[in-house]
């Protein structure tokens, strides 16, 4: 299975079945804050939807169409990090979120860092792209510290609950990346 370590304290490893459980805790310890930006963060609340979850990643990365990892720091589940992949464009698009008591440690910068290295590196990919509401300041600050260039904005991208919002998208070209 995939195990990328980005450094000492932190690696990325595909989620398996066996991690539901521990998915399961850090999802609904943080339901409220990850529910505000991310529809799942709502709608796994029991071990099988975990499941299901971990399934169709694992489906996804046996396709060759994305790769969907947990984030450990010291060996503990802290989040969760996914590229997705069109090999036709040979681009990907990355989607992360972070245990809410983890957040302004450096974790998510560091792990988007080492799995943009791996996309252009290991991957070959021309081009990353990272898509965030635009109204969550903490998410856009991750593409901005990664010298990602601002592309637009995309009107009523996406749909929380009732209401849409707007996304900021950023993209970053393999030329571009300096790692």
């Amino acid at each position: 299975m995939f195990r990328y370590v980005v450094d000492q304290d932190i690696y990325l490893a595909i989620l398996e079945p066996r991690h539901a459980e521990q998915l399961l805790e850090l999802i609904v310890k943080n339901t409220d804050y990850i529910g505000r930006w991310l529809p799942f963060g709502k709608t796994i609340k029991e071990v099988e939807h975990a499941v299901a979850y971990i399934e169709s990643a694992l489906s996804n990365f046996a396709s060759g169409k994305g790769i969907s990892t947990g984030i450990w720091h010291k060996d503990i589940l802290v989040g969760s990090i996914a590229l997705s992949i069109n090999r036709t464009h040979e681009n990907a698009s990355i989607g992360y979120w972070l245990d809410q008591s983890h957040e302004y440690s450096g974790i998510m910068t560091r792990a988007c860092r080492g799995l943009i290295t791996y996309a252009f590196s290991e991957l070959r990919l021309h081009r990353v792209e990272i898509k965030t509401d635009i109204a969550n300041q903490r998410s856009r600050g991750i593409p901005e510290r990664l010298s990602f260039t601002q592309e637009g904005i995309i009107r009523g991208a996406f749909k929380i609950d009732d209401t849409f919002s707007d996304a900021v998208i950023y993209g970053m070209l393999e030329g571009e990346w300096s790692h």
